[in-house]
């Protein structure tokens, strides 16, 4: 029997070379042998022909069938995947490389299977195939002589076992959640509800036995599944502000299981994408007020609307155009003594947060960009041009107190300053990021050249986009590879949601604000402790 499941397998790897092979059979046998053998050749071959194709399509349950009674065991994980140049069922065929250990602790075999062989047994359906993720270890049977001929076992007890039944009674859970929507006082959804919880946390509580990663392996596959279900839900109410929590809300458990380096929680989603008051377009400008409400501009439209720090709506600004009708928006921060000010083409705009209303607006000759404000409420501006970087440091009246020209090129010569980033600490420290460098100056207040803020994640450096300093001297920065937390002399202190926002802030109570797609996220972040 093995070698029959030998020769089915062989046969479904190869379908092409096995109906050409048997075509061409069939028409030399009619040739190269005697008239009494060309009948039964021929037979034999439409018999062969018809087992092929039929092989192609429904041979996996025969073929499983067999290697379950008759195989060998052995444990197996899969090491990688990679998508082939076939297609089943309109959908690409993936090669799975696996790794099989043997039960009698023999050398490791190395192997492979596609999703098209559909080798698991006792699944719950046969329409539908779940294969094990890379690095979870599961059960097997296969054939000692082939050991492409294998089998998954699904309903064992193996981590992958275990992940399925998580999978199973996740999806019995969103169906149930739904239901409870439109009756959502119905005790015996409740009852079910409150059972399904326990059976997924019962099989996570019983793996803990094993190992601690083992797990964290089973809790974070039952938050996966659970992200899926929500993603998929809001593929209809995109907009639904309970499902978007909850989504954020796993993305953190997630996170805090992926990295060991991460402690915070969400507090509150608001904004959303739209132009009508407390909706957002294009949102990447963020600062705090000295009353903890949250300033947020646009960058195109010239708007600038305050929350409260639940993500309350407050009020709104339109900012007055430039000189050629421009509201780009280019920095945003506030001061201590409830001033606001924005950088817009060569114009800087000073609001009161408490009422909105225009104060001063401070003109100038250069295109400005990123703006500051030091402890002592002074502005620190800076512009960029192709030729150079100027920075202006302005009392709140809009006074030139010092002028830095050229402040980057005077540390690197060759470096033209273009889409650079500002930050400053509390004993107004100036922190410059180049995009074209891709490194942080720092200067101190006199605009004096000290040092590059080396920043590196396991030996590796960081590839920055953006910057920016809180009131405690922690330095957030957002990079190509992850953003994250720093203290100011380099050591990492927290690894920060994965968001693409364009800039942040932090309030008094250490809650950053992060934009994403016009929703604001707003965290606590808790340093975890270091080893």
């Amino acid at each position: 029997m093995t070698y029959i499941a030998i020769l089915l397998v062989v046969l479904k790897s190869h379908p092409v070379l096995s109906i050409w092979g048997c075509i061409l059979f069939g028409i030399i046998s009619q040739f190269a042998f005697h008239k009494k053998a060309r009948f039964h050749l021929a037979k034999f071959s439409i018999i062969f022909f018809v087992i092929i194709i039929a092989n192609i399509f429904v041979g996996h349950f025969f073929t499983n069938i067999i290697i379950d009674n008759f195989g060998e065991k052995g444990e197996a994980m899969i090491l990688d995947n990679s998508p082939t140049s076939d297609q089943y069922n309109n959908e690409r065929v993936y090669r799975y490389n696996v790794l099989i250990r043997p039960e009698n602790d023999g050398n490791a075999i190395s192997t492979y299977f596609l999703s098209s062989d559909f080798n698991i047994v006792h699944n719950d359906s046969l329409n539908r195939y779940y294969y094990p993720s890379t690095g979870v270890k599961f059960n097997v049977k296969y054939i000692k002589a082939y050991p492409k001929a294998f089998v998954i076992i699904a309903n064992d007890d193996s981590e992958y076992g275990r992940q399925l039944e998580i999978n199973k009674y996740s999806s019995e859970k969103s169906k149930i959640e739904n239901q409870l929507k439109m009756d959502p006082e119905n005790p015996d959804l409740k009852e079910k509800l409150k059972e399904l919880d326990n059976k997924i946390q019962s099989i996570i509580d019983s793996n803990s036995s094993n190992t601690s990663e083992n797990a964290k392996k089973l809790q974070l596959n039952n938050y996966l599944s659970e992200k899926s279900n929500i993603e998929n839900q809001l593929k209809l109410d995109s907009e639904n502000p309970t499902l978007k929590k909850k989504l954020e809300e796993l993305n953190i458990k997630i996170l805090s299981i992926n990295n060991s380096n991460f402690s915070g929680e969400l507090i509150a989603i608001f904004g959303g994408k739209g132009t009508d008051s407390g909706k957002l377009n294009d949102a990447r400008y963020i600062t705090v007020d000295s009353d903890n409400n949250v300033w947020i501009a646009d960058y195109t439209d010239g708007r600038i609307q305050q929350f409260n720090n639940s993500g309350e709506f407050i009020k709104m600004i339109q900012i007055n155009g430039d000189k050629n009708d421009s509201k780009l928006i280019k920095g945003l921060a506030a001061d201590m003594n409830g001033n606001l000010y924005v950088s817009s083409g060569s114009t800087i705009q000073k609001y009161k947060t408490a009422d909105g209303s225009l104060s001063e607006t401070f003109k100038g000759n250069d295109y400005y960009g990123p703006l500051a404000v030091d402890k002592d409420n002074n502005i620190y501006l800076l512009t960029s041009s192709a030729t150079e970087n100027t920075l202006f440091k302005l009392n709140s009246d809009g006074a030139i107190l010092a002028l830095f020209n050229n402040i980057i090129k005077k540390a690197n010569k060759d470096d033209p300053g273009m889409n650079a980033d500002l930050a400053l600490d509390s004993s107004s420290n100036i922190y410059i990021f180049s995009e074209y460098s891709k490194k942080i100056h720092v200067y101190n207040s006199n605009g004096d050249f000290i040092k590059y803020l080396d920043l590196k994640l396991n030996n590796q450096d960081i590839n920055i986009e953006t910057i920016s300093i809180d009131n405690s001297d922690n330095l957030y920065v957002k990079s190509f590879n992850g953003n994250y937390k720093f203290d100011l002399n380099g050591n990492l202190l927290n690894i920060l949601p994965d968001k693409n926002y364009y800039s942040t802030d932090v309030d008094s109570n250490g809650n950053i604000y992060m934009s994403d797609n016009d929703d604001i996220f707003e965290y606590n972040l808790n340093n975890p402790t270091q080893e």
